[in-house]
């Protein structure tokens, strides 16, 4: 088990910007949301400010800080405009070098690389882009290893983004964790939601865990309605990715995929603000599906759906995670994992076998 303190710790908190999340590839966003030329997008966390820009079709990641006085260069989550500060209109290159500022500096003797930008790798598996702050030669096929073959084929399916946004949580990343992989809560929380559409009535399927992501399918149960229900979704037949369940995907450190049954996505992405704040984005996607102008309409129809849907499963969790973050500090003695929490488990083991790496103390401090 994970020690309480662990996550409400600052001092953890720091360890683990230091040391969980740079250890391998961090989710940016989706290729579609950088097609154009100046196309960029922003992941902001505590330790992390990193920036994906587009310039003219080739993807660049950086550390979005001006290396003249500090200020950031992309203020928005994701936008279109050149990288150039807004203070004193510093501008970068693809090589993350300020373009044009010779003259604009007093002499110094300094490396052209000490005006440089930070410069991160970046790889991308099907529409999933991925960087890497650390220096370790490891590939994202290496580090996603079963998983990449899983997010490519999603990919080839996912089509247009029908919604982006941003939930506040008053809990640590770790709870939101969790929460997603935790399939038992689903039947009692989401009765008017996740439950009412036939899901969490009969146990999980097909449980992968691969290094440290995981995966299971929850089926779906036949229901009285379903005849109506198939005419209504007709115009999705011809969709690539068909499964008779919610299949779910967790990519470390914080990264949630998730396929209803093929009609519909969701990719939340967990930021972690502070040992007791996270910052939950939201996109979910419709289907890549060819559709004529009245199933159209449909589909439109069904989006809205899927959105109002999926942010009310979002908030009718979000209580209860910001109650759990409250609990865990009163809490006499960590919590206990069920035969039916096999994801909860091997996500803690994981867990503590990095903050060992580093000989953390239950404390929050290392030991020697």
């Amino acid at each position: 088990m994970i020690p309480n303190s662990f996550y409400y710790s600052h001092d953890v908190f720091r360890q683990e910007m230091d040391r969980v999340f740079p250890a391998g590839f961090e989710f940016v966003c989706l290729l579609s949301e950088l097609r154009e030329d100046k196309d960029f997008v922003c992941i902001d966390y505590q330790g992390c400010a990193v920036v994906v820009q587009n310039f003219k079709g080739e993807l660049k990641a950086f550390k979005n800080v001006c290396s003249h006085r500090f200020n950031k260069i992309q203020f928005e989550d994701k936008g279109n405009r050149p990288l150039t500060c807004r203070y004193h209109g510093w501008s970068y290159n693809a090589a993350g070098l300020p373009i044009g500022v010779a003259n604009r500096i007093e002499p110094l003797d300094l490396a052209e690389d000490y005006l440089c930008l930070t410069r991160y790798r970046i790889e991308v598996c099907g529409q999933f882009v991925f960087v890497a702050r650390n220096e370790s030669p490891q590939t994202l096929r290496e580090f996603l290893g079963v998983f990449h073959d899983v997010l490519e084929n999603l990919s080839a399916s996912l089509g247009p983004q029908i919604h982006f946004g941003q939930v506040p949580h008053k809990a640590n990343w770790k709870v939101l964790v969790e929460n997603v992989i935790d399939n038992q809560h689903c039947a009692l929380l989401h009765r008017e939601t996740f439950v009412s559409f036939g899901f969490c009535r009969t146990p999980v399927e097909e449980v992968v865990t691969e290094g440290l992501h995981s995966s299971w399918h929850v089926p779906r149960t036949p229901m009285d309605r379903d005849g109506l229900r198939r005419r209504a979704l007709s115009h999705l037949q011809s969709r690539t990715f068909a499964h008779d369940s919610f299949y779910h995907i967790y990519i470390f450190p914080n990264l949630f995929i998730a396929s209803t049954e093929g009609i519909s996505f969701y990719i939340g992405h967990a930021l972690p603000l502070s040992a007791e704040e996270t910052l939950l984005r939201v996109r979910y996607h419709e289907p890549a599906v060819e559709l004529k102008p009245s199933e159209r309409v449909r589909q439109d129809l069904l989006n809205e759906q899927t959105r109002v849907y999926g942010l009310e499963i979002v908030e009718e969790d979000r209580p209860i995670l910001e109650s759990i973050q409250k609990g865990v500090q009163l809490a006499n003695n960590p919590g206990v994992t069920s035969k039916g929490e096999p994801r909860i488990r091997e996500f803690m083991d994981r867990y503590m076998d990095m903050m060992r790496s580093r000989q953390v103390s239950e404390a929050g401090t290392y030991e020697s």
